[in-house]
C-alpha cells in the first residue's frame, strides 16, 4: 500500500512540476528568436503576444508561437529589453510542441475562456471555423501556472476562444 501511495505521489508530482523534456535544456536560456537554437533553426516565428494579467500593471510574460511543417511550438517566456527599446529578448519559461497538427485547427491563446470565464493563460489547439465569434471545438487545451511557469493541460471541452476574425470586413 505504501508504494502505491508513494509512486502515487511521484507521479503526480512530477505532473505538476514536469516541463516538457525536448525543451529541459532551453528552459531559462536567454534568447532574441527562439529559431536561433540549432534543433528548432527551421522554426518560423509566428508571433507573440505579451500578458496582461492585470489591467492595473504590465507584465512580462509572454505566449510565442512557431511552426514547421506540421509541427506547432507554443512558447510561454519571459520578455525583457536590456537596450531600453531596441531589442526585445526572451527567457525561455515552459515549451509544448505539438507534431502533426491537422491544418482544420490551429493554435489561439490571449483570447480563451473555461467555463465561461476569461484567462489569458489559456492556450486552445481550435477548429477553424471563420463564421463563428467564437472557437468552441477545441480539441486541447492548457494553462500556465504562472506561480509555477509550467503549461498543464486542461478540459478541451470548458475551453472557447474568441474568433478575433468574426464579422471582419474582408
Amino acid at each position: 500500500m505504501k508504494k502505491i501511495v508513494f509512486v502515487t505521489f511521484i507521479s503526480f508530482s512530477s505532473l505538476l512540476f514536469a516541463q516538457n523534456p525536448a525543451f529541459k535544456e532551453y528552459i531559462g536560456k536567454d534568447y532574441s528568436g527562439f529559431s536561433e537554437f540549432e534543433s528548432f533553426s527551421k522554426f518560423i516565428d509566428y508571433g507573440g503576444m505579451l500578458l496582461n494579467h492585470s489591467f492595473e500593471k504590465d507584465t512580462s510574460e509572454a505566449f510565442a508561437l512557431y511552426a514547421y511543417g506540421d509541427s506547432l511550438i507554443v512558447l510561454f517566456e519571459k520578455a525583457y529589453n536590456p537596450d531600453h527599446g531596441k531589442n526585445a529578448r526572451y527567457i525561455l519559461l515552459d515549451a509544448i510542441q505539438l507534431n502533426d497538427v491537422n491544418s482544420k485547427y490551429f493554435i489561439q491563446y490571449g483570447t480563451c475562456s473555461f467555463n465561461g470565464e476569461d484567462d489569458v493563460y489559456i492556450v486552445g489547439l481550435v477548429k477553424v471555423n471563420k463564421d463563428k465569434e467564437r472557437f468552441t471545438k477545441c480539441k486541447k487545451a492548457w494553462r500556465i501556472d504562472h506561480l509555477k511557469h509550467t503549461f498543464f493541460e486542461i478540459n478541451p471541452k470548458m475551453v472557447s476562444c474568441l474568433n478575433e476574425g468574426y464579422n471582419v470586413c474582408e
